[in-house]
């Protein structure tokens, strides 16, 4: 900047020779590179200090930000003057939390985090002492919590409590801030503070990756030059060809292309830690120096496929698949069953590497699909908790159990990785994760979902949901065909296939026709609907459904409960009910009439009122013989409910379709119905009477003045009572009126 003003001016850099040969050897200590660009940020850092006493550190997450810090905090200890910082995330907790709080009626004081900090650091040292003390505010600043720091980053260097307490900030204590930038923070505040600007492009991805290579492979300089040379291999241009794309003749002589496009947005630092994180959870140290050449890069290969190519979407997999292959100068070979791909070969029998593990053992490429579990079908599961294992599922555990604990050639690796699973809703992302959680043994690990202190002996494991990397395996398509065949019976299993293929077109022209729009906005579809109908399936029973017509009658019933139902216009409905007809047309021509037959009226309420007879999900066929069924439950519920609690309806035939909907779903396991329409249509009373026919009994709140989101939590408290404690079956009936105006926090719950 002078240079530019000044263009005539000389102005040579002030050096610190001492300080810099401290910071020398403190990074040499700690096994880091010597970056030149690294090493004039902690200098910049270290002049801004000596004049103010805030300074913010800026940039992007991989720049180095913590490492200058840090770095800058040991060479003042080397130096003589014994450093110490206080860590807090102001974003992490409320205003009141930070600063404290003074209670109105009381008058008591109750100090706030910082608060508390701020006087405990402020407090004068010993006479001589050269210590110094850094509260590092490592999060995101904002005019909610640094406006109130103004009056300390200025000259008057003076914390105001809101009790009226003043507590100065004393000579050996400094504010340091690390942040990712400044788009929230005023003018105000930072023209109170130094700046340091750290790019994560000056730094780049090299010096971590020196590092791990240092701090792994000690001793062997020849390893260490063996994994340098695969890394230099593969790992720069598949970065570029990720972030940067390719110019046309880069990838195998034809045309370029764009950068390839990820699930979730990553750096190349990121991508790069991920890699050595897989490396160091892959290979043993112990036979680490014993391994040959081959087998170190062949591992090497598959670490970047869990790392660099996690994150990718479908199309970009291809492209980064042969970008990977070509790189290999490795020879195809078609693989098969008995003759396994080696560490120096290609295996072409699956359509990419994605579809193969690594089998130390065997020395060879392996399809993942071999290392698939058979499913055994336990009757006694409901079909909420039924996992079937499939290559995408098997590729998930793997991973997780990778990244947690993962005993490997005798070996015990404990990486503690923390795993992000991310996927499209209903690609059974809840399920595998409890599945892995519930494989854990109880001796050794809690699964929480709050922070309580932890026993000694165990590990917490954190199950976020709804935040892994995708893992790619079998189609949408052959998932559920794979399901479907292992659910139903072998006689049906070529049939069935093909019906659900089609199935699966129908849905596709259900996401393509039928988009989310700002007046249908719950036109939402997606594999979780096709689990619903499947589900519904297999309530069904041979000795009811013992017809080919009979049952793709039930599928019609199921598709039009799940999809249709939730449909808002005459027009959506002709649309599927028309690509309905030309499925089963296409499929089954001869059923047509047996199977597009109206009305749908399925349920197993006929022995509703027989307790010891049993019930079968079956079709009622019409109007007349449901009316008929649900007279007697309506008699039966009166007489049992009391002359508070009678049910006065008229069941006609909207009524009976509207009943056997609500049965339905309460009938299926984890069924919920959402049941809508205009005040006074008689939507209680008819989920009272379906309830009472599904052998429930409702659960309800008793709004009342006061009413709350506390006073909600106690009735929650109560049905879980009935729920858990009692085991009754029950139905909570909750409806808009319902809903605490508390930032709407009753809806939240409920979901």
């Amino acid at each position: 900047l002078i240079k530019d003003l000044f263009p005539k001016t000389d102005c040579s850099r002030v050096s610190y020779p001492e300080f810099t040969a401290a910071l020398e050897t403190v990074l040499k200590q700690d096994n880091y590179e010597m970056v030149p660009v690294q090493v004039d940020k902690v200098v910049q850092m270290y002049e801004t200090m000596l004049t103010r006493h805030s300074t913010m550190i800026v940039g992007p997450t991989g720049g180095g930000k913590s490492v200058v810090i840090n770095a800058l905090v040991k060479t003042s200890t080397v130096l003589g003057y014994p450093a110490r910082t206080y860590t807090l995330n102001p974003k992490a907790v409320s205003v009141i939390e930070l600063y404290g709080v003074l209670n109105p009626e009381t008058r008591d004081w109750y100090d706030g985090l910082l608060s508390n900090i701020f006087r405990a650091v402020n407090k004068p040292l010993d006479p001589g002492s050269k210590e110094r003390k850094y509260i590092l505010f490592d999060g995101d600043v904002d005019a909610l919590w640094i406006e109130n720091m103004n009056s300390v980053m200025d000259d008057n260097k003076i914390l105001t409590l809101a009790n009226g307490e003043r507590i100065r900030l004393l000579a050996h204590c400094q504010l340091l801030f690390e942040v990712g930038d400044l788009q929230y923070a005023s003018p105000a505040t930072v023209s109170r503070a130094g700046m340091v600007y750290v790019d994560p492009i000056n730094l780049g991805y090299q010096p971590y990756w020196t590092r791990w290579v240092n701090l792994n492979v000690k001793a062997d300089e020849e390893l260490r030059e063996l994994l340098n040379g695969i890394f230099d291999k593969y790992i720069p241009s598949s970065l570029t060809l990720i972030h940067e794309g390719s110019l046309p003749g880069q990838e195998t002589g034809g045309e370029g292309t764009p950068p390839l496009r990820t699930i979730i947005p990553q750096t190349p630092l990121n991508m790069i830690v991920q890699l050595c994180q897989m490396l160091q959870a892959s290979l043993d140290e112990a036979n680490l120096g014993s391994m040959s050449p081959e087998e170190l890069e062949a591992v090497f290969i598959q670490s970047v496929y869990a790392s660099l190519g996690a994150s990718l979407v479908a199309e970009a997999q291809t492209v980064f698949d042969a970008h990977v292959k070509n790189l290999t100068g490795f020879l195809n070979v078609v693989d098969s069953d008995d003759r396994l791909a080696n560490y120096t070969q290609i295996p072409t029998a699956e359509s990419s590497w994605y579809h193969y593990t690594l089998d130390r053992s065997k020395n060879a490429w392996v399809p993942w699909r071999h290392l698939v579990r058979s499913y055994v079908h336990d009757g006694d599961k409901s079909f909420g908790d039924i996992l079937v294992p499939t290559t995408d599922s098997t590729k998930l555990t793997w991973i997780l159990s990778l990244m947690n604990e993962f005993a490997f050639r005798g070996r015990v690796y404990k990486i503690k990785r923390p795993c992000i699973v991310v996927g499209d809703t209903g690609t059974s992302k809840t399920a595998t994760m409890m599945n892995f959680l519930r494989s854990l043994s109880p001796d050794k690990y809690l699964v929480i979902a709050e922070l309580p202190p932890t026993p000694a002996k165990f590990h917490y494991i954190f199950n976020l949901r709804d935040l892994s990397r995708i893992i790619q395996g079998l189609t949408a398509t052959e998932k559920i065909i794979f399901n479907t065949k292992e659910m139903f019976v072998r006689a049906w299993r070529n049939e069935f296939t093909r019906t659900i293929c089609d199935r699966l077109n129908t849905d596709e022209l259900v996401i393509a026709e039928l988009p989310p729009t700002p007046a249908k906005f719950h036109y939402i579809f997606n594999l979780r609907d096709l689990s619903r109908i499947i589900q519904g399936l297999t309530a069904t029973e041979k000795i009811i459904f013992n017809t080919k017509e009979m049952f793709v009658r039930a599928w019609r019933n199921e598709f039009t409960r799940t999809i249709c139902d939730r449909l808002n216009t005459d027009e959506d409905l002709s649309l599927m009910s028309g690509h309905i007809a030309d499925s089963v047309k296409r499929n089954f021509p001869q059923d047509v009439n047996v199977v597009m037959r109206d009305p749908l009226l399925f349920g197993d309420f006929r022995n509703a009122l027989k307790e010891t007879e049993p019930r079968y999900y079956e079709d009622l066929l019409d109007y007349s013989a449901v009316g008929h069924l649900f007279t007697e439950i309506l008699e039966e519920y009166n007489e049992s409910a009391g002359a508070k609690a009678r049910l006065d309806l008229v069941l006609f035939e909207d009524a009976r379709e509207h009943l056997t909907r609500i049965h339905r779903a309460l009938r299926l396991s984890r069924g919920h119905c959402m049941v809508v329409g205009v005040e006074g249509g008689g939507k209680r009373s008819l989920v009272r009477l379906a309830s009472f026919a599904a052998g429930y009994q409702v659960f309800t709140i008793q709004l009342s003045r006061g009413y709350n989101e506390a006073s909600f939590k106690e009735d929650l408290k109560s049905l879980y009572n009935l729920l858990g404690v009692k085991n009754q079956a029950t139905v909570f009936l909750f409806t808009a009126a319902e809903i605490v105006e508390e930032e709407r926090k009753t809806s939240k719950d409920i979901h």
